[in-house]
This record gives structure tokens, sequence and C-alpha cells, in this order.
């Protein structure tokens, strides 16, 4: 994260280190170590460092991924269970 530094006059050569999350904060949601010492400390907790985003947005993912897997699992094996709840009546209703 070179690219991003702290736009605060006393610390505008810091690095960047994460978002703060927090809804009622006022102040910029981008911070450096300064910022989350200062004007953000009241909050500490809703300020989420860059790899712990990194990690939350990889266990969404795989959350993600799973419950899509199971859904067309689940899914498929319903629509086949009709299908052939279907062809049965078909094979029925041929033979009368």
């Amino acid at each position: 994260m070179d690219n991003f530094r702290c736009k605060y006059l006393t610390h505008e050569n810091e690095e960047i280190i994460g978002f703060c999350l927090n809804q009622n904060c006022q102040n910029a949601t981008l911070y450096c170590y300064e910022c989350l010492t200062t004007t953000h400390q009241d909050h500490f907790n809703d300020c989420i460092r860059f790899p712990k985003i990194d990690q939350y947005m990889n266990e969404f993912i795989q959350v993600y991924n799973q419950s899509t897997k199971q859904f067309k699992k689940t899914y498929f094996s319903v629509v086949l269970k009709k299908l052939k709840k279907l062809w049965n009546k078909i094979q029925t209703n041929q033979k009368r």
C-alpha cells in the first residue's frame, strides 16, 4: 500500500493502514497509525487493517462458494426428483 499516504498535514507521509467502518465517524475513512491513535481512538474496534480486510474477504468468498455449491446440489436434487415424478406420471398415463 505504498501508494496510499495520509492526507492530514501533521502526518502526510504516513502509510495508510486500513479503513474506518464506523458509520458515525466524521473523519477520513482511510487511516494511518497516527489517525488511528488520535482521530479514531474512541471507536478503535471499527477500524480494520488491510490484512484483516483481505482475511474477511477470503472467508466471505469461501462461505459464498460453499453456499453456492450446496444450493446447486440441493436445487438440482429437487428438480431431478420433480422431473422423475413427472416422467413417472407420463409413463403411467401412456400405459392406460
